[in-house]
């Protein structure tokens, strides 16, 4: 079937001499090999049928170590993953490089689609391989890509396993450092000293250097699929995990050297205008409210505050996860469409995640009506979790941390319901994956999601705003300072998502970034 190259690529001079795969094509004259190097060799060893039988986009985050070229993409095919498999080559920006349909797939075993032309990449620059099956039933692994390690050899290094689900399209997210083993067919442009083999699909614990580009995004909180073989699917939500290499967005403007540029912004919330204000006393293990329109204040919380009462007012006070999976502050876990939470108001408080693999605070049923202001979170897989009906103004969520084995971290999660509302917060992510702000309607719809007058920074796509398992609409984005630090970009926002994007600068120079959005 025909294979449609949506960018200009460079071919390479190849010179054909018959080389296995893996090794160099000798020539006393030419710098060039028509040896394909792939990541993987044989058949990669601890992997299994996800068991998942969504439509999804799978791949794998890779570089080279040397220029060349890539000219195909191939995946690891269980017997269940049948129908029509659509390959691509994607740049770190998330443009289509390259793609083709599969011919003449064995029912399992590695499938492979040779483009129509062979597609130039630099040394060192990250791209993405994928696949998309309508059928699922991917192969999968789990912790694959955890704690910065990586797969291949000297000439290719996967540093990600990437998904997407629905229509196929660019693969952001990542779950629990899993590998899904899709692997590339790369040519070097010059010689190259591996050893014997170049598809030896070992695995180092060598965090990735900074390369000039990377991908997409990821964040996730996916719940494993109930049928995966492994416990490893790419879960309904985005953004998601470990290990990313770090780089320039390729949409970023370069810091100006004018000095008439503005400064970055200050007096957004940080250690000097939020958390406690007075003496606490210690508080040992959890605390549960027990009436309407309690007062919670001076308290110095060793485990979760669970606010199950309407018009609880809690001030000046700090919470202190116990770690595992637990939370520092739970909102409204009792609350029902017909007995909702509401009037709860939070302030002056610092939220300690403990460590937990949860975070700081979260309304797990999205039936509470609540808001909190100058609140310092840090320290949890996750700062916020909000599921609508949430005001959250002048907060600071900062240095979050895991014990996770494979943490998905994220500053704020909107996973369902209607007007969550962010404004004026320092919302910082201190990785180069997952998402400050992940809005997915992975538990259901999510709309009027607004973050306004806010200063965000970090992870791959500082924002990841898309429709998932429900949609995700009218989301407004106004008046925000953007840092530099992402992995991947700005943001990756589903096109529908939004209804509002004004005003939105870039924090070291001011330049409005809106078109990147």
């Amino acid at each position: 079937m025909g294979v449609a190259l949506l960018a200009p690529a460079v071919l390479l001079a190849a010179v054909f001499l018959a080389a296995p795969r893996g090794t160099l094509a000798a020539s006393a004259t030419t710098t060039t090999t028509t040896t394909d190097y792939t990541i993987y060799s044989g058949q990669p060893a601890g992997m299994g049928d996800d068991g998942d039988g969504r439509a999804v986009e799978v791949g794998v985050r890779f570089r080279a170590s040397v220029a060349g070229a890539v000219v195909g993409v191939r995946f690891w095919k269980y017997a269940p993953n049948a129908g029509r498999h659509r390959g691509s080559l994607w740049s770190a920006s998330g443009r289509r490089l390259a793609t083709g349909v599969f011919a003449s797939e064995r029912s399992s075993g590695w499938a492979t689609l040779r483009f129509a032309k062979p597609v130039s990449i630099g040394a060192g620059a990250t791209y993405v391989a994928s696949y998309h099956t309508n059928t699922g039933h991917y192969a999968s692994a789990p912790r694959v890509f955890s704690h910065g390690a990586t797969v291949g050899n000297d000439v290719l290094q996967a540093s990600a396993g990437v998904y997407r689900y629905g229509r196929s399209g660019f693969p952001a997210s990542r779950w629990q450092g899993s590998s899904y083993f899709v692997d590339v067919l790369f040519r070097p442009a010059r010689r190259t000293h591996p050893g014997p083999s170049g598809g030896s699909g070992s695995t180092s614990s060598r965090p990735q250097s900074p390369s000039p580009s990377a991908t997409s995004a990821t964040g996730t909180t996916p719940s494993p699929s109930a049928t995966s073989a492994t416990g490893t699917p790419p879960s309904p939500s985005a953004t998601s995990a470990t290990g990313t290499t770090p780089s320039p967005s390729a949409t970023s403007t370069p810091p100006s050297s004018s000095s008439s540029a503005p400064r970055p912004s200050t007096g957004f919330p940080d250690a000097s205008n939020t958390g406690t204000t007075g003496p606490l006393t210690v508080w040992a293990g959890d605390y549960h409210t027990s009436s309407n329109g309690q007062n919670v204040t001076g308290l110095d919380i060793r485990g979760t505050l669970y606010i199950d009462n309407s018009n609880v007012t809690a001030s000046n006070f700090k919470a202190t996860g116990a770690g595992g999976s637990s939370w520092a502050v739970v909102v409204g876990q009792k609350a029902t469409a017909a007995a909702p939470l509401t009037g709860v108001a939070i302030s002056d408080c610092t939220l300690d995640g403990g460590r937990s693999d949860q975070g700081g605070i979260t309304d797990p049923v999205g039936h509470s009506t609540w808001t909190m202001k100058r609140c310092d979170i840090s320290n949890g897989e996750n700062g916020i979790r909000a599921a609508g009906h949430a005001t959250i103004s002048d907060c600071w969520v900062h240095n979050l941390a895991s014990s996770s084995s494979a943490p998905h971290y994220d500053a704020v999660e909107v996973y369902s319901g209607s007007m969550s509302v962010f404004d004026h917060d320092t919302l910082s992510l201190n990785f180069d994956e997952t998402s400050v702000l992940n809005v997915q309607g992975d538990f259901g719809p999510v709309s009027g999601t607004v973050l306004k007058n806010s200063l965000v920074n970090g992870g791959g796509w500082t924002l990841n705003i898309r429709s998932l398992a429900a949609s995700v609409t009218g989301t407004v984005l106004t008046n925000n300072r953007f840092g530099d630090t992402h992995g991947y970009g700005y943001a990756a926002i589903d096109d529908g998502t939004t209804s509002q994007i004004s005003g939105n600068v870039r924090d070291a120079t001011g330049v409005n970034i809106d078109s990147q959005l």
